[in-house]
C-alpha cells in the first residue's frame, strides 16, 4: 500500500481538475474537537487542547501532490503482481503527509480499539512507511506528526460522535 500511495503522490496532479484537501484543514480539525468536547464533556480538555495545538504549530507548506484522500487497506486490491487504488472519489490535492497521517491515525486508531495489537499496528505502520520510502521520501517527521494527530481528530474521533449506533 505504501508503494501504491507513493506511486500515486508522484503523478503529475496538472490537469487532473482535483479540487484542494480539506479534511485536515485547521477550521475543520478546530470544528471536530469542538464536536467531541460538546459531545463528550470528559474528553473536552484533551480534544480542545489537541485542537490548539494543532493550530498553533502547523506545519510548513508542502508541494501539493495527488492524494488518495482516503487511505486504507480497504480502497486497494492485492493481486499476483501489484496492488490496484479503488474508491478515489475523495482524490484532492495535497501534502502527502495527510494520507500517510491518515493511514497512521487509522493504524493506531485500531490499536487504541483493540482491533488490532499495537505491534501489529506498528509493523502494519513501519511497513508502509517503508514501501512509501522506496519510491518517494517521506514528509519531513514533524509534517506526519501533525497530519497524524490531525487526523485523529478530524476522522477517527469525530466518528465517536457522529456515527453513533442505537439499539
Amino acid at each position: 500500500l505504501g508503494l501504491a500511495i507513493a506511486t500515486m503522490h508522484g503523478v503529475d496532479p496538472a490537469g487532473c481538475g482535483a479540487g484542494t484537501f480539506g479534511r485536515l484543514g485547521i477550521a475543520r480539525v478546530v470544528h471536530s474537537a469542538e464536536l467531541v468536547a460538546a459531545a463528550l464533556p470528559e474528553h473536552s480538555r484533551t480534544a480542545l487542547g489537541l485542537a490548539r495545538d494543532l493550530a498553533a504549530g502547523e506545519p510548513p507548506a508542502e508541494a501539493r501532490v495527488l492524494l488518495h484522500g482516503d487511505c486504507h487497506p480497504k480502497n486497494a486490491l492485492a493481486e499476483p503482481d501489484g496492488l490496484a487504488l479503488i474508491d478515489l472519489d475523495q482524490g484532492a490535492l495535497g501534502a502527502a503527509a495527510a494520507d500517510i497521517g491518515s493511514l497512521l491515525a487509522r493504524l493506531r486508531h485500531g490499536s487504541i480499539v483493540g482491533a488490532h495489537d499495537r505491534t501489529v499496528g506498528e509493523g502494519l505502520a513501519r511497513a508502509f512507511l517503508d514501501g512509501y520510502a522506496r519510491v518517494r521520501a517521506l514528509p519531513h517527521p514533524d509534517s506526519l506528526r501533525w497530519h497524524t494527530a490531525a487526523a485523529l481528530v478530524a476522522e477517527r474521533a469525530i466518528r465517536a460522535v457522529n456515527r453513533v449506533n442505537r439499539p
